[in-house]
C-alpha cells in the first residue's frame, strides 16, 4: 500500500510537469547543391559538375517541451517549396533539371541561455521531389529521401513571436546509383508559440 501511494505521489509531482508549446512557423532562405555522378565511365565520374540553387520557403508546425531550466525538446514535421535548379556540366554539355520540393520530419535538442534565447541542434528525416533529365536519364517527378542535420538559434520577440535562424544540410540517397545531390540551406523566419497548460 505503501509503495502505491509512493508511486502516485512521483507521477503527481510537480518535476514531471513540463511547459509545453505548440507553435508554427513560416520562412525562407537561400538554398545551393551539389553532388556527383556515380558511374563507372572515368571520364563521366571525372568531369562531371552537379550544382544548383534557388530560393526555398520552409512552413512548419512543431512542439516544443522544456525539459528543464535549460534544455528543450522540439518535435517537427516541415513542409519546403523550392525554386533550386540543378545544372549538370560534363565538358561543356549542359543538363538541367529542377527540385520541386518536399517535407520531413525532426528533432531539434536545444539549450536555452535564458527565458527568450535558445541555440539547438536539428536532426531529422527529409523527402524532396526531383524533376528533368540529367545523362538520358529521365527523374520523372522521383522521390529521393536524405538525412538532414545542422543548427539553429532563436529569441523571442514578444510573448507569441520568435525569430528563428538555421543552417541545415541535406544528404540525400543515391538514386538508381545514378546521382547522389547534397543540399545546403540558409534560413530566416518567425514563430508564433501558443502554451500548452502543464501537468501538475
Amino acid at each position: 500500500m505503501n509503495k502505491i501511494i509512493s508511486l502516485s505521489i512521483i507521477l503527481c509531482s510537480p518535476l514531471l510537469s513540463f511547459a509545453d508549446t505548440l507553435y508554427f512557423g513560416a520562412g525562407g532562405g537561400y538554398q545551393s547543391l551539389h553532388g556527383k555522378l556515380e558511374v563507372n565511365n572515368p571520364l563521366l565520374s571525372t568531369h562531371a559538375r552537379l550544382s544548383g540553387e534557388g530560393g526555398v520557403i520552409q512552413l512548419l508546425l512543431g512542439y516544443g517541451i522544456d525539459v528543464n531550466e535549460h534544455f528543450w525538446l522540439g518535435l517537427e514535421v516541415n513542409g519546403e517549396p523550392t525554386t533550386a535548379k540543378i545544372n549538370l556540366s560534363i565538358l561543356g554539355l549542359q543538363n538541367e533539371a529542377r527540385a520541386l520540393g518536399g517535407g520531413g520530419i525532426g528533432i531539434k535538442p536545444g539549450y536555452k541561455f535564458n527565458d527568450q534565447t535558445k541555440a539547438y541542434l536539428a536532426l531529422g528525416y527529409q523527402v524532396t521531389r526531383f524533376n528533368g533529365t540529367l545523362l538520358n536519364q529521365d527523374l520523372g517527378g522521383a522521390w529521393i529521401d536524405a538525412v538532414r542535420y545542422g543548427v539553429g538559434f532563436q529569441t523571442n520577440i514578444n510573448h507569441r513571436l520568435a525569430l528563428r535562424a538555421e543552417v541545415l544540410q541535406s544528404r540525400y540517397r543515391s538514386y538508381k546509383g545514378f546521382i547522389r545531390p547534397v543540399t545546403n540551406q540558409a534560413l530566416l523566419g518567425l514563430i508564433w508559440q501558443f502554451d500548452i497548460p502543464s501537468y501538475s
